[in-house]
């Protein structure tokens, strides 16, 4: 609920766009104003000496682990990957390589090199930095991707939670039904029993959840690549449907099949 005299979108009849943001997209969303709004008041000033003391050591430990990693050849491999994509409107360096690329390829060589000798905030509730990237993923799609375009591809973006769907089916069913016919032709197999019960299959069927990483890959296409809004908003789709059907029915699915009850 927006408190009273609080500027809100809208988008009614004779609307005009006129927030100017990257892509053509709307007003600025709540969450977007709320970071921004956040950014512009924040002042060093306000920061009490425990929440200094903490700033300091993450940016420390963070420095030394990334000097650690960067001679590794996994960090390597991710600063050669983010140079094969230059940047567009938006750009981000990868620190110590002085590569500038796409703020989703920076984001991922960086945080290879933070934490490639395992360098993690013990804070309480587990390691919190680690929802820092998947954060900035979502927030990039609100720069890239807009009801509007969803709705324009909802035909494709049906096929494509349809054919995820079926090859999440094939690949949990189909290993069981595999077996059945390897046993009936090979003597050695014949011992072998599904290892996952028909519940359970259903379960692992149904709980394939899909979030940062399938719209990190498509936010990574390069920006001459055909269709790639349209891939873009596919990928946002699926996980939508993934996070907002899926995900919320789950537990409900776990009832119904009687897995709740075994300990």
């Amino acid at each position: 609920m927006r408190s009273p005299g609080e500027i809100s979108p809208f988008t009614g009849p004779g609307y005009k766009n006129t927030a100017k943001r990257l892509g053509g997209n709307g007003p600025m969303d709540d969450t977007t104003r709320k970071i921004v709004r956040f950014v512009h008041e924040f002042s060093a000033s306000k920061m009490t000496p425990a929440a200094t003391h903490a700033f300091n050591r993450t940016m420390i430990d963070s420095m030394a682990s990334l000097v650690a990693g960067f001679e590794e050849e996994p960090c390597r491999i991710a600063a050669k990957v983010a140079k094969l994509f230059p940047p567009g409107a938006l750009k981000s360096t990868v620190l110590g390589y002085g590569i500038e690329t796409t703020p989703e390829h920076a984001t991922f060589a960086n945080g290879c090199l933070i934490r490639m000798v395992d360098f993690n905030d013990n804070a309480e509730g587990g390691h919190t930095s680690t929802l820092i990237p998947v954060a900035l993923v979502f927030l990039l799609v609100g720069f890239t991707a807009n009801l509007a375009s969803l709705v324009a591809a909802a035909g494709q973006v049906l096929i494509s939670i349809a054919v995820v769907f079926a090859s999440r089916v094939i690949v949990v069913s189909g290993t069981p039904l595999l077996l059945i016919v390897l046993r009936r032709r090979v003597r050695l197999l014949r011992r072998l029993q599904p290892v996952t019960s028909r519940a359970e299959r259903a379960v692992l069927i149904w709980g394939g959840l899909r979030g940062a990483l399938t719209i990190t890959l498509a936010l990574a296409l390069p920006p001459e690549f055909p269709e790639r809004q349209l891939m873009i908003a596919m990928a946002f789709g699926v996980v939508l449907f993934s996070l907002l059907v899926q995900g919320v029915t789950l537990s409900l699915l776990v009832r119904r099949t009687g897995l709740a009850a075994v300990k």
